[in-house]
């Protein structure tokens, strides 16, 4: 009984259609396409999450407008002063206003300050020179009349890889702080709530 251990020519058939198809495949050109998408996959790939990324912070960022817009008219008509509107409670307005892919899990920060006139007007920044959040945020809605800047911001991890986008990450954390402002005269709602 001849087995193919024990016969080098049987085993050397045997390996035959493995040989023929691996040559097969390398004349084909098959393998240099392989080859070549190998090495563009990653790139592209990365490049395509970087580029869908970006457009999920610009979104959101469209998001954040509209629910700092829709909350600040309760401060400036009044109906937040008038429902005890704290820190906490316009917060949750800009949330319920804001729709997707702004979360209010404690990465949402909110400063209201109010002011005598325009002309008076200075905020400090949200970030120190460092990138860290300076924390200075207050909360004063002001009374009729006054000016009011109300200020949100928003921390947006960023998942990218550091190389892979350009400037996207504008803190130390390498999320990107995104931010929404507006300024405003609050309307005469005492006279008109009394």
């Amino acid at each position: 009984m001849d087995t193919s251990s024990d016969n080098p020519r049987a085993a050397d058939r045997s390996r035959r259609p493995r040989r023929r198809l691996l040559s097969t495949f390398l004349r084909t050109g098959d393998a240099s396409t392989a080859v070549e998408f190998g090495i563009v996959a990653l790139p592209f790939f990365a490049l395509m999450f970087a580029i869908l990324e970006t457009g999920m912070v610009f979104f959101s960022q469209v998001m954040l407008e509209s629910g700092l817009n829709a909350a600040a008219r309760m401060i400036r008509t009044g109906e937040a002063q008038e429902q005890g509107f704290d820190q906490a409670a316009f917060r949750q307005a800009v949330c319920d206003n804001a729709f997707a892919f702004i979360s209010c899990d404690g990465n949402l920060y909110v400063d209201v300050r109010s002011f005598n006139d325009f002309q008076g007007i200075t905020v400090p920044d949200a970030l120190d020179a460092d990138g860290q959040l300076t924390g200075d945020f207050t909360f004063d809605q002001g009374t009729a009349g006054e000016v009011v800047i109300a200020r949100v911001f928003y921390e947006y991890p960023i998942y990218t890889p550091t190389g892979w986008h350009i400037g996207l990450g504008n803190m130390a954390s390498g999320n990107r702080l995104l931010s929404s402002a507006m300024v405003f005269r609050n309307e005469p709602f005492g006279a008109i709530l009394q």
